[in-house]
């Protein structure tokens, strides 16, 4: 987490406007019509012999009111004049200290969240025959864990952060991508 990143401001449409705002929670116009923010976040995977595997993130006890509590692999907010694909390498490099090839990024989904003006994009990393070590420079992640798809909704249930659990849709909508793509 940067806090001197600036977020990037969209129109209804999803177009991209010329301003920025350097926080949602301080966004004047969060309660207009008007702006929207943009957050990416990715779940990476792999194919193993027990069947497809999902990355999870640990919450760091030091970075906010989820502490110690799951997430999806990587994710934030859009800087200023970035573009989603930049935007899930940037979040995956400075969370878990992976690279990703940004031609192996795959687009799921995307809605408007719950929480007012903000559109969120979910994205998809096939991590299978890569070696991946994770570090957590960033302090904002303590710990990665590989959960099997099958256990998935339990795992969910029992260990993440109320968002993620509340996404009952987008999660379905992540295994329904990898279904539709073969995957399991």
């Amino acid at each position: 987490m940067h806090h001197d990143e600036l977020w990037q401001e969209y129109d209804r449409a999803g177009r991209r406007l010329k301003t920025s705002w350097p926080s949602i929670k301080n966004n004047p116009k969060m309660n207009q019509n008007a702006a929207f923010v943009s957050t990416v976040c990715v779940w990476l995977y792999r194919h193993t012999e027990d069947g497809i595997e999902i990355l999870f993130q640990k919450r760091s006890p030091y970075i906010d009111s989820y502490a110690n509590l799951y997430d999806r692999s990587a994710g934030g907010h859009v800087n200023f004049g970035e573009d989603d694909i930049d935007a899930v390498i940037r979040e995956t490099r400075e969370e878990i200290g992976v690279d990703l090839l940004p031609d192996n990024v795959s687009f799921v989904s995307s809605h408007v969240s719950n929480y007012k003006n903000l559109i969120v994009k979910v994205y998809a990393y096939d991590c299978t025959g890569s070696e991946m070590e994770f570090s957590f420079d960033d302090k904002e992640v303590s710990e990665v864990k590989w959960v099997r798809l099958t256990d998935f909704d339990e795992f969910v249930e029992q260990n993440a952060k109320p968002p993620l659990k509340a996404d009952t849709e987008v999660n379905m909508l992540f295994k329904k991508w990898l279904e539709f793509r073969g995957n399991y």
